[in-house]
């Protein structure tokens, strides 16, 4: 039988409610998120429940890449559904400089993959699902959160719109550069290439890791 690929399953908080509730039965510990369906290489990423917590506050998308198994009976109660096989990766976005109202346009996102699955397509499903979630999703003035249209149903902020919120309009991601990995340490910058995203900045040894002092690339894109 030949190799069997994973299906892209994503859930996303606005629909699901909170995430680590989505994910599994078993209880999150402490402030990491931590399944017994996930592979040992995606629990070595845990995500903070701060994390978590504020990207649902902010009505951000947190997707989740997962294999699919059968239904375990045939009389499953909804017909159809298949049961979650094990999490192979996720993609989520969160505020950039959440406290600061001037800001609340611009998001940061992160993407992380099971090594085993880096070949067969999970990290461009949950890219191609994030920025489409990220295109349709609303941000809302974090300073005041009842915001009010004016006499004419118009906000005073043009880039507002007359609910009182506004689109995202630019995404960032800030990566480590691994001169030991592929390509140099541009793999995944070239990954979001793909995407448009744009290197529009390079800050040198402002990390330590490997043993080694590390670079930090900024990228972005306009949705």
């Amino acid at each position: 039988m030949g190799q069997r690929y994973p299906t892209h399953h994503f859930t996303t908080t606005p629909e699901y409610g909170r995430p680590e509730a989505r994910l599994s039965s078993t209880q999150a510990e402490d402030t990491s998120l931590k399944t017994s369906m996930v592979k040992p290489s995606v629990q070595a990423r845990r995500v903070s429940l701060d994390v978590l917590n504020t990207t649902y506050a902010h009505d951000l998308p947190f997707l989740v890449a997962t294999t699919l198994a059968p239904p375990a009976s045939s009389d499953s109660e909804v017909e159809g559904v298949a049961a979650v096989e094990k999490v192979i990766g996720y993609a989520y976005a969160f505020p950039w400089r959440a406290s600061y109202r001037a800001y609340r346009h611009t998001v940061e996102i992160s993407i992380y993959v099971d090594p085993a699955y880096q070949s067969v397509g999970a990290g461009s499903a949950l890219m191609d699902a994030l920025i489409a979630a990220l295109r349709a999703t609303r941000v809302r003035d974090p300073t005041n959160p009842n915001a009010s249209t004016g006499d004419e149903g118009e906000t005073e902020d043009p880039l507002e719109l007359p609910d009182g919120t506004g689109r995202v309009r630019e995404v960032l991601s800030i990566m480590s550069l691994d001169t030991e990995g592929r390509d140099g340490g541009y793999g995944l910058a070239n990954f979001y290439s793909k995407w448009g995203f744009e290197q529009i900045g390079h800050m040198k040894r402002v990390g330590y890791k490997f043993g080694r002092w590390i670079d930090v690339l900024m990228l972005q894109v306009s949705l």
